[in-house]
């Protein structure tokens, strides 16, 4: 019986994980398109996302939650900025109903800041048109083991754009 119901658990937690890796409802987002370096990047954002695009620079920030101390953060990179990312070190791919690829790896802080535990998502992005963007998904939210995952979602809908 606790064979059966170890199962059952293992199922119920395997499902709940891989749900979250579907693409987001777009119903409630509202598109977002901005410039980064050569490249037009669109992507479905919640309306409370702010994003942010330093002059001169090869790297954009989103913040999920700009007003609250727990941190939601896609950082999306050209692949030329260096973010140290190397694919070899990474054990998981995911392929995006676009037809992009996500291949990435996870990192969890053990010491756990004053918003709680830490953890992030370093990844590329390549597209079928040989376009790659890099990106880190941070989170740090006062939970036992935060799921740096939380951004996959929202990454099933980016798509990039040549500037005309």
């Amino acid at each position: 019986m606790l064979r059966i119901l170890s199962l059952a658990i293992f199922i119920l937690i395997l499902s709940a994980c891989s749900n979250n890796l579907k693409p987001a409802d777009t119903s409630k987002l509202v598109k977002a398109e901005f410039e980064l370096s050569d490249t037009k990047v669109s992507l479905f954002l919640p309306p409370e996302a702010s994003i942010t695009t330093p002059p001169n620079s090869d790297i954009t920030f989103i913040d999920f939650k700009p007003d609250s101390r727990e941190q939601f953060k896609i950082s999306l990179y050209q692949p030329t900025s260096p973010t140290n990312f190397n694919s070899r070190n990474s054990n998981q791919n995911l392929k995006f109903a676009n037809g992009a690829t996500l291949t990435y790896e996870l990192l969890s802080y053990t010491e756990q800041g004053s918003g709680g535990p830490e953890a992030s998502l370093l990844g590329s992005i390549s597209f079928e048109n040989a376009t790659a963007i890099e990106v880190t998904c941070h989170i740090q939210q006062d939970v036992r083991k935060p799921d740096a995952r939380w951004c996959v979602p929202y990454l099933h809908h980016l798509r990039t754009h040549n500037k005309t």
